[in-house]
């Protein structure tokens, strides 16, 4: 408006107000469906490529298949335990974005009863997610995984895994 009044000159006043009644009549004949299609189709991108990003436990299980080899028992229990962990903490991530997941899962007790979290190791997970009101949710998902580290670093010491040779 400053502009309008104190720096364009009347010319350019005129030539103003002719774009300004161009842009306003030219309005009227783009349809507001379509306008919204743009923006739907905008909104739904946003979510699918967000619904991409998501980590999916079946490509881990095909690489920590190659990567802790055998059949033996101790590898097999190594690879149970690692994707029983990534798939606790799979839930957890889903659990706050799936209604579906949520109405399987709605409390911590019931993550319990699915037998996700092993029996040894229950009392860490719960100690944490008892303060996951106070915490930030990307800490208690986090926290669930540090077993998987753990199972790791045994598997590197022992010489079970070549996890090093795929990445």
């Amino acid at each position: 408006m400053v502009t309008y009044r104190y720096l364009l000159y009347e010319e350019q006043q005129r030539m103003f107000e002719k774009v300004i009644r161009y842009c306003g009549s030219q309005t009227e004949t783009i349809p507001m469906s379509f306008v919204l299609g743009f923006y739907v189709t905008l909104v739904v991108g946003r979510w699918w490529d967000q619904y991409k990003l998501l980590p999916w436990p079946d490509t881990l299980c095909l690489f920590l298949n190659a990567g802790i080899p055998g059949s033996d028992e101790t590898q097999r229990l190594m690879r149970r335990n690692i994707i029983r962990y990534v798939i606790l903490a799979f839930v957890i991530t889903m659990q706050r974005i799936s209604l579906r997941v949520k109405r399987r899962f709605p409390t911590w007790q019931h993550v319990v009863d699915s037998g996700l979290p092993h029996p040894n190791k229950k009392g860490l997970i719960e100690g944490f997610t008892a303060v996951d009101a106070i915490r930030s949710e990307v800490d208690a998902v986090g926290v669930d995984l540090i077993p998987v580290f753990s199972y790791h670093n045994t598997s590197t010491d022992t010489d079970i895994s070549d996890i090093m040779a795929i990445t």
